[in-house]
């Protein structure tokens, strides 16, 4: 059985559930979800707060290129947050739990960058450094805590799947 080629456009605009995002940032997505759902005890799909190409509120504007989601966490228990994170990061997105009253009522949620994204704005591509280097990708730069992969990975959309770096 041959290995899965993805011959679209990596950085064609698409719309998925309601949110703009690309066909590379879809597709790590889609991989991620799937592996979140076949781990876990009644998970539902994952709902979208913000996707690309956007201009959010809150956002400081790494959401305005490509790369960027926000999963709301409304509804969802503390396990199923850190196995979003999780799965987040196996598929090589820099992500993070945005959680308590910073983010407003109901607004919590992961956020996530897609690494090495060629269109991500100029403050999501700062949070990519600041996941590489151990940091919580805010303004206040603080340490990150979460588990992470044990080697970083990068989504390759042409394989569908996380490469090990």
């Amino acid at each position: 059985m041959g290995q899965t080629v993805n011959k679209s456009d990596p950085y064609r605009k698409v719309w998925w559930r309601g949110q703009q995002f690309d066909e590379r940032t879809k597709s790590a997505l889609v991989w991620a979800e799937k592996q979140y759902l076949s781990r876990g005890k009644a998970r539902a799909p994952w709902r979208f707060g913000q996707g690309s190409y956007s201009n959010g509120s809150m956002s400081a504007g790494t959401h305005s290129g490509g790369g960027a989601v926000d999963i709301m966490f409304a509804g969802v228990s503390a396990k199923q947050r850190k196995a979003t994170v999780k799965w987040l990061r196996r598929a090589g997105f820099a992500a993070w739990a945005r959680e308590g009253s910073a983010w407003g009522t109901n607004n919590d949620h992961a956020h996530g960058i897609l690494l090495g994204h060629r269109t991500a704005s100029a403050g999501a591509k700062q949070q990519m450094d600041s996941y590489r280097d151990g940091r919580d990708g805010l303004a206040g730069n603080g340490v990150d805590r979460t588990p992470r992969p044990p080697r970083p990975r990068r989504w390759s959309h042409r394989q569908n799947r996380p490469i090990k770096k």
